[in-house]
């Protein structure tokens, strides 16, 4: 198993285990969710089995094709557990179908695992046997889904075992009927990058799908004590489980982004590594080549001058013959032409004629060759130009084959570094034109210091040379000791040969070109994530310390309201003080109470409980404890019990009645009409609370179910505008709607609801 899919396999294993730690801590904090700790043992078994498979050519054979598989599948079978009882309300059982699903597929595992091996045949069967895992799993959320009416993360949660189920019967038969031949594979079937991916993604969308289901069933289904508990600790109880719960998926959502990013991350840079290598075998073919076309033309001009000399015999023609040759001044310094004696008889500068240089390597060699053959020396300081040039050097013979002088051209190095550098791919990457024979670098880019020029080069190339001209390898180089990756190429029939590399920082400078723009968009998503996060943790907060105000607000002021009310029972006052002060008493509980109603309707807190109703009989009920009972009139057709939650019905006639009686004409009656009433074809119960029109004037049909609305001319009446805001609020808990019909001297409120 290559490098990239060991890690692809540790990046799956890694988030997994993340995953199952997060869940584990979720089961603690929460105890008894048999969904999340069957979760959280089932990721961890997943990490498991991706860590086993990572390395299953370092374990025994059947603990891969056999253990790796098992695991991976039961990991399905006790989730399918978990769910079985958190649909049933449980506690979690042994799965037995899931037991003998695995006894099957273990068989089949060991079958084609170690008897007839065949990587496809288990493939197959794992894909089978997960889709029948995933099919049963999905199954019982259905089951769970008709249990609870509607439920969000049950639907998705559906959907995706739904999905995995497909993918796995696809994946099946893909491998059954594509026609692959079989092959024994010693450890597991190796992954893709793509299936990687896919599986975090999913993973992740499960374990937040059962998070979610868990946090959303209702606390005190949970605690029996919490029933009993204050309905601002209650509120401050479902805060602190909303804070736990968006945390907990910020964190998870972050983990799987990580987990994505690496794997991303990982397949990118393979990718620019394959790329780099191509490149490094395109830039070595290429130099390989322009070495050889230096070469020949070089050759080329050392053969005619040669033969030019041997014809005329003349120093001075030749000499000028060589002056008048347009070679190429950036590549070859000149061109020396040296005596059978060893003397230098043609030169560029005339202070160095009669020169020897018979200790010169490539004098020795080349009249001790005997042949006309072309010699490539290293590259070596120059005794008149104080520069590094390599020698290229032809033997002349005369017509009886005897030695008759050398002719010579120095070559400078740094015009084949100028070429590699306009195909350089990196800012560590490197190219070096090096003698077979005395393993010498003749070129190379960047330069080498003065003192490496003579030093033979240690490297693999040697011996991979023997076997192919051309190939890769890896090797730290002695010259700066950093690691590259190499590819050579052999200059045909020369002896030199081209090697180019690059590092592993120019991989990474390379994926992070690709990866910029992508990776400043996902911190920034991360970003914006946090932010939000942060900003609803602080606006859960501040909602927390909001209802902790409002609940000891009504408790320390209800405390007083009470005490003055029993104050007032005394014979010393008077009648008429009484009745102003209770006025004022009651108007000082109905603004406390419909503080909280607002409260608790605006973040969600109202709970419907449904009864049988007499809505003839709340209605009378109303009347008897508004401020002012001999105003209502009640006209009430024959109407039968209504299903509807008793508490919240009331609340709304009160604030309808309450709402009338204030702002209407006082000398006028207010007329609360019940009947029934059908809506698109639902039967219903319909109340209509009408008052004629009073100094307050008529209210904005645009505004008036807003908060804190008031008309202009009801600021001077006590009240807090939040009357029919949860009027209309609790009607909608109700199912039903509260609407407002404008009349010429009328003001008309109609409360329906189904029965």
């Amino acid at each position: 198993m290559n490098t990239t899919t060991l890690t692809l396999y540790l990046y799956a294993g890694g988030v997994s285990l993340s995953l199952s730690a997060v869940l584990f801590w979720l089961a603690h904090v929460r105890p008894g969710t048999q969904l999340l700790r069957s979760c959280a043992y089932a990721i961890l078994m997943l990490s498991v089995g991706f860590v086993v498979a990572g390395y299953g050519p370092s374990f025994p054979l059947w603990a891969t094709v056999i253990g790796t598989n098992l695991v991976l599948l039961g990991a399905g079978t006790i989730f399918y557990s978990g769910v079985v009882a958190f649909v049933e309300q449980r506690q979690m059982r042994v799965d037995w179908v899931g037991a003998g699903l695995l006894a099957c597929s273990a068989v089949a595992f060991w079958y084609w695992g170690l008897v007839e091996p065949n990587g496809v045949y288990r493939a197959v069967v794992f894909s089978l046997a997960n889709a029948v895992i995933g099919a049963r799993t999905a199954y019982q959320l259905l089951r769970a889904d008709n249990a609870q009416r509607r439920s969000t993360p049950g639907l998705v949660l559906v959907a995706l075992f739904g999905a995995l189920t497909v993918w796995m019967l696809a994946r099946a038969g893909f491998l059954l009927f594509d026609g692959v031949p079989p092959a024994p594979i010693r450890g597991s079937n190796p992954t893709t990058w793509i299936t990687v991916f896919w599986y975090i993604l999913l993973t992740t969308a499960m374990a937040l799908c059962v998070v979610w289901a868990e946090f959303s069933q209702p606390s005190d289904r949970r605690s029996e004590g919490s029933r009993a508990a204050h309905p601002g600790l209650r509120f401050i109880q479902e805060l602190q489980r909303k804070l736990l719960l968006l945390w907990t998926m910020v964190v998870m959502m972050v983990l799987a982004g990580i987990g994505e990013a690496g794997v991303y991350y990982t397949q990118t840079y393979a990718m620019e590594q394959t790329r780099l290598v191509r490149a490094a075998e395109l830039t070595a073919e290429a130099l390989a080549n322009q070495t050889k076309q230096v070469m020949t033309q070089i050759d080329t001009i050392l053969y005619v001058v040669g033969h030019y000399y041997l014809s005329n015999r003349s120093v001075d023609k030749t000499e000028h013959f060589i002056r008048a040759l347009p070679f190429d001044k950036t590549v070859i310094e000149n061109f020396y032409l040296i005596s059978p004696s060893g003397e230098i008889v043609i030169s560029h500068d005339p202070a160095i004629k009669g020169v020897s240089v018979i200790d010169r390597d490539y004098y020795q060699f080349l009249k001790s060759s005997g042949t006309d053959t072309i010699f490539i020396g290293s590259s070596e300081l120059g005794r008149v130009t104080q520069q590094f040039n390599f020698r290229v050097a032809r033997r002349i013979n005369n017509p009886d084959g005897s030695f008759a002088g050398v002719v010579l051209a120095t070559v400078r190095p740094e015009s084949f570094s100028r070429y590699y550098e306009k195909l350089a791919q990196g800012a560590q990457s490197t190219a070096a034109v090096v003698g077979i024979l005395d393993r010498k670098i003749r070129a190379r880019s960047p330069a080498l210091p003065p003192d490496r020029w003579q030093t033979p080069l240690e490297s693999p190339l040697w011996a991979l040379l023997e076997q192919s001209p051309a190939g890769s390898y890896t090797n730290t180089s002695p010259v700066d000791n950093i690691a590259r990756i190499y590819a050579y190429k052999k200059v045909d029939d020369l002896p030199l040969v081209v090697a180019t590399g690059f590092s592993e920082s120019d991989i990474a400078s390379g994926v992070y070109e690709r990866l910029r723009t992508i990776a400043i968009g996902a911190l920034g998503i991360i970003a914006v994530v946090l932010t939000l996060a942060s900003l609803l943790t602080i606006e859960i907060r501040r909602r927390a310390e909001q209802g902790r105000f409002l609940s000891m607000l009504s408790h320390e002021l209800k405390t007083p309201l009470s005490t003055i009310a029993m104050t007032m029972g005394s014979n010393h006052i008077p009648d008429a003080t009484k009745l102003r002060v209770g006025r004022s008493i009651d108007s000082m509980n109905a603004v406390i109470d419909r503080c909280l109603q607002s409260d608790r309707l605006a973040h969600g807190r109202v709970e419907v409980t449904e009864g049988v109703c007499d809505v003839v009989a709340i209605a009378a009920d109303v009347r008897a404890a508004c401020s002012a009972p001999q105003r209502v009139a009640i006209d009430a057709s024959d109407i039968g019990p209504v299903r509807t939650d008793q508490q919240l019905f009331s609340v709304i006639l009160s604030n309808l009645v309450d709402n009338a009686l204030k702002y209407g004409s006082p000398d006028r009656q207010v007329h609360l009409v019940c009947e029934s009433a059908s809506q698109r074809g639902a039967p219903g119960v319909q109340v209509t609370v009408s008052n004629s029109v009073g100094m307050t004037g008529v209210p904005d049909p645009r505004q008036v179910f807003r908060k804190y609305y008031r008309a202009p001319g009801a600021q001077g009446k006590v009240g807090s505008g939040l009357g029919l805001y949860i009027a209309a609020g609790f009607a909608s808990k109700l199912g039903g709607k509260l609407s407002y019909t404008p009349l010429l001297e009328q003001v008309q409120f109609t409360l329906w609801i189904p029965a």
